[in-house]
């Protein structure tokens, strides 16, 4: 996601009340996030979801398949690895 994506994101979580955001002491640029209460609602119900469309889109492969993607996953982000951005 670009900066202005996490942003707009945070901005509609923060709206609904599902995120409180708060300045950094150590970089005026950044602002750290967190659940509120009613987030921490809602996390039980966005696992099952993200496991169901986990099982709707890897179902289908094997164990040894999942190992293999999941592999291939993981060096995609150590090779890609970008210096941290702060939030709008």
């Amino acid at each position: 996601m670009t900066r202005g994506g996490v942003t707009k994101l945070a901005d509609k979580l923060s709206a609904k009340g599902l995120v409180h955001r708060q300045a950094s002491p150590n970089d005026g640029r950044a602002q750290t996030l967190a659940l509120t209460p009613a987030g921490q609602d809602l996390t039980p119900e966005l696992a099952a979801l993200a496991d169901a469309n986990d099982a709707v889109f890897f179902g289908e492969l094997s164990a040894a398949e999942r190992q293999t993607l999941e592999r291939l996953l993981r060096q995609v982000i150590e090779r890609s690895r970008l210096p941290a951005m702060p939030i709008d």
